[in-house]
């Protein structure tokens, strides 16, 4: 069954290069079974990162409804179809599952807004195994 990865990379770990390096070789990647893409043309932001798309799965109000959500869940609920894991990865993630302040979400809030997003009529469950490496 394929995977959806949320790669929650922290700052000054090497993301940037990860994401970059990501980006570069999609097409790659997707003959490979996997697919990457940060939705910036539908987020605004680096092309390279699915920055803006993070700031909006944390904050905004209507991610069940909202036109942008719903175009990125049909490419994901295609590649998903298609067997392919999915990778998105973003800084801001990390702040999501860490909480970066008293109204941050959490790991638990996180899983609930990914599934809120992209729940409808995907077919996959949404679990929430966490890694967090400390050196």
């Amino acid at each position: 069954m394929p995977r959806i990865f949320l790669h929650a990379g922290t700052h000054k770990t090497g993301t940037t290069t990860i994401q970059r390096a990501l980006f570069a070789n999609r097409e790659m990647l997707a003959s490979n079974g996997i697919w990457y893409d940060p939705g910036a043309d539908l987020f605004g932001g680096t092309r390279h990162a699915a920055i803006s798309f993070a700031h909006q799965l944390a904050y905004a109000d209507d991610v069940a409804t909202d036109t942008r959500f719903q175009t990125y869940r049909e490419r994901i609920e295609h590649a998903l179809s298609e067997g392919q894991d999915i990778i998105i990865s973003a800084e801001p993630l990390y702040r999501m599952v860490m909480g970066g302040g008293s109204s941050a979400p959490r790991p638990e809030a996180l899983t609930s807004r990914v599934f809120l997003a992209f729940s409808k009529g995907c077919p996959y469950s949404p679990s929430s195994p966490f890694v967090v490496r400390i050196d």
